[in-house]
């Protein structure tokens, strides 16, 4: 993961706006290379061996996967410590799948 961003904030990070000014400043470089080094200890990804997302079933007992309108899977992440994770879970409970 650590160098797939890497390669996405070398990339568009030195390319210029339209008043030919970098897209990425001092400041947002420093930020860039701090999200590398946590990405490093592993805050953005998933402890390995463990998957924090499982398959939705269906409320009709059948044991058969829920699915949406596109006919994908439905699934849910079981991290829930993230705010707006719990905002739109509360969305989705209250108002169904969108």
């Amino acid at each position: 993961m650590h160098w797939r961003v890497r390669a996405v904030f070398v990339t568009y990070g030195n390319m210029k706006d339209k008043k030919g000014n970098p897209l990425f400043n001092a400041e947002a470089w420093a930020r860039a290379n701090n999200i590398l080094k946590e990405i490093l200890r592993g805050y953005y990804s998933d402890p390995p061996g463990v998957s924090m997302y499982t398959k939705k079933l269906r409320d009709d007992g059948s044991g058969l996967v829920k699915t949406n309108k596109f006919g994908m899977d439905e699934i849910e992440c079981c991290r829930g410590t993230n705010r707006v994770e719990a905002f739109h879970k509360n969305l989705n409970n209250t108002f169904g799948s969108w």
